[in-house]
This record gives structure tokens, C-alpha cells and sequence, in this order.
């Protein structure tokens, strides 16, 4: 997926190192949705990508994704510009942390069930 707010920048979510096929994309100047088909019970992961044609260079520029499934917040990787020409940063799943053990859930697409009437 391609944001026209910022140019160069790509977010994929792959299965098993695949992209999947995007449908219905919504731009605006602060975000961009998409909707991928998917098989339940697959893991997921969101691939975050700034390529050498990303529109801001100035090295010490940062940028902050805000990753989301299904509404629920899932992490926010930093890219930090000044490792270009191409940077990439792979989201498998939220972390969490107790009793100083870091772990993460890998991201499953969910069963859904529908009904007739």
C-alpha cells in the first residue's frame, strides 16, 4: 500500500514472505487503509518499507508508524532516514512483557463466521 501522504514509503502485509493482494484503499493526509484476503488461522506479518525514492531525506528524520489490526493497536516501529537507500522494519505481532520477559503473539488472521437470514 502506497500513502499519497508519504511518498516512498510502503507497508505490505505478507503471508509466508508473500504479499497479499490489496482491495478498497482509503488515502487522507494523516493515514491509508486497505483490506488484503486471507485464509483464517494464517499468520501474518506487516512489512514496513521506505524505499530510495521516500520524499524526505534529511538524516535525522524519523519516521513513526502506528500499526493496527482491526482497529487494536499492535506496535510502532521507528525508521530512522538516515539508513537509506532502502530500509525496511517487519511487524510479526504486539509485544508484551512480564517479569522481565519480552515475548510477542504472532499476528493470526481470525475465523469469520456469518449468518443468513
Amino acid at each position: 500500500m502506497y500513502a499519497d501522504c508519504l511518498p516512498g514509503a510502503d507497508v505490505t502485509v505478507r503471508v509466508n514472505g508473500q504479499a497479499l493482494t490489496e482491495h478498497a484503499t482509503e488515502n487522507d493526509l494523516l493515514s491509508a487503509t486497505t483490506f488484503v484476503e486471507a485464509v483464517a488461522g494464517a499468520e501474518f506479518e506487516v512489512a514496513l518499507v521506505l524505499s530510495p525514492h521516500f520524499a524526505y531525506r534529511n538524516p535525522a528524520d524519523k519516521i513513526r508508524f502506528h500499526v493496527t489490526v482491526d482497529g487494536e493497536w499492535v506496535r510502532t516501529p521507528i525508521l530512522t532516514t538516515h539508513l537509506l537507500p532502502t530500509i525496511e522494519a517487519i511487524v510479526e505481532g504486539p509485544q508484551q512483557t512480564q517479569n522481565g520477559v519480552t515475548t510477542f503473539r504472532r499476528l493470526n488472521f481470525a475465523q469469520h463466521t456469518s449468518s443468513m437470514c
